[in-house]
């Protein structure tokens, strides 16, 4: 999931202006498809890659709370 959501991040980035989406937008698209890398990371037991995707996705995505306890939740485990 890693490496697809490091190519989602790619094509948006460059041509999500074409689709119309603001930077909001796209930032939203992102960190979300970030935070799902992380929580199937974390699910195979993999913490290491599930913190580095979930720290991907708290940069997308500021002030979503969701990838915040999940990356707490790698270290508990």
């Amino acid at each position: 999931m890693q490496r697809w959501a490091k190519t989602y991040e790619t094509i948006i980035e460059r041509h999500g202006h074409r689709l119309g989406l603001d930077r909001r937008a796209r930032a939203r698209l992102i960190g979300a498809r970030w935070y799902r890398a992380g929580k199937a990371a974390r699910a195979q037991g993999d913490n290491r890659t599930a913190r580095d995707n979930l720290r991907r996705a708290i940069h997308w995505r500021p002030l979503d709370l969701r990838p915040r306890m999940h990356l707490l939740g790698t270290y508990v485990s």
